[in-house]
């Protein structure tokens, strides 16, 4: 490949790049150890359980102040071994938010607009200003619980309720998957540095 050949893929890979680089998968997940509660009627102890949201980085807009949120496009729950989806009126009606508080950290929380009501919040290990586009994971910090009315209202889900009373640790962790688009780029400008070589 020569030399003008070489510039063209890597000004196309860069074209492709920078259009679908607005674009990726990112998912947000709170994971709770050792909880106790129900799901879909049915009791489990010393449990890992965990609640996933898909969302589209594209998607994500400033809330509060200091914070950021989205309206995901889909979500999630595991609860041992068992899994089901998260019912689609509850995932219309919802947002993952954070905002930076001083005192508190980075706090990031999932809940429903109307009426607005937090299923969990809390604290993290995590960047000050995350603006939700980025991946990290870190740990609940403090002493406060990350509960709110997933202990008593639930997630709802195609199986059923669940319900979390209690958990021994809790974390997040958010994980950006680039578009195809951007695969596709970064594959190209790899062949294309290998045949100039």
């Amino acid at each position: 490949m020569n030399s003008s050949s070489v510039t063209a893929v890597v000004a196309t890979v860069a074209i492709a790049a920078a259009s679908a680089a607005s674009a990726a998968e990112v998912t947000y997940t709170f994971f709770l150890d050792g909880a106790t509660g129900s799901f879909a009627g049915e009791s489990f102890t010393d449990t890992d359980v965990s609640w996933t949201l898909f969302a589209d980085t594209a998607d994500v807009q400033p809330g509060s102040p200091r914070g950021f949120n989205v309206t995901p496009l889909s979500g999630e729950v595991e609860v041992g071994d068992l899994a089901a989806p998260i019912t689609e009126a509850l995932i219309a009606n919802s947002a993952v938010w954070t905002y930076t508080n001083d005192s508190q950290g980075l706090r990031i929380g999932f809940g429903i607009y109307d009426p607005f009501e937090s299923f969990t919040s809390g604290s993290y290990e995590g960047p000050l200003g995350w603006s939700m586009v980025t991946s990290f994971s870190g740990a609940a910090v403090g002493t406060e619980s990350i509960l709110r009315a997933v202990q008593d209202q639930g997630i709802a889900t195609t199986a059923g309720l669940l319900i979390v009373t209690s958990y021994a640790t809790a974390s997040f962790t958010a994980t950006v998957v680039p578009a195809p688009g951007v695969l596709a780029a970064i594959a190209l400008a790899g062949l294309a540095s290998r045949r100039r070589r």
